[in-house]
């Protein structure tokens, strides 16, 4: 009787054991995710703030003098636009006074 209690021990010890190694197991799988986790989180905000901080320098932040370069090319592109027309305005010009001075040059 004595010797069947012993071994029912002896074996509980060894269940004990082996759920404490399992349980060992599982924490330092479980601790090695979580550092990998880590690791993507912190590769993912460093991405997240390299993008902001390009998106905010190709479109600007909307804050006064910051256009960013799409601000600065449709500031440009409308300079060009007004540019075209001053100059249509002035061959415009140039024709018209082409027009009644060619035949005063050219009868003198």
């Amino acid at each position: 009787m004595l010797r069947m209690h012993r071994e029912n021990l002896d074996d509980r010890a060894k269940d004990r054991e082996a759920v404490t190694r399992e349980m060992k197991a599982q924490r330092d799988e479980l601790m090695a995710l979580l550092t990998k986790r880590e690791a993507e989180h912190v590769e993912l905000k460093q991405r997240v703030e390299t993008e902001s901080t390009l998106l905010r320098f190709v479109a600007g932040d909307g804050s006064e003098g910051n256009q960013g370069w799409i601000g600065e090319i449709r500031s440009q592109v409308e300079q060009l636009k007004q540019f075209r027309w001053q100059l249509i305005a002035g061959g415009a010009t140039l024709l018209l006074v082409l027009d009644k001075v060619w035949p005063l040059v050219k009868g003198h």
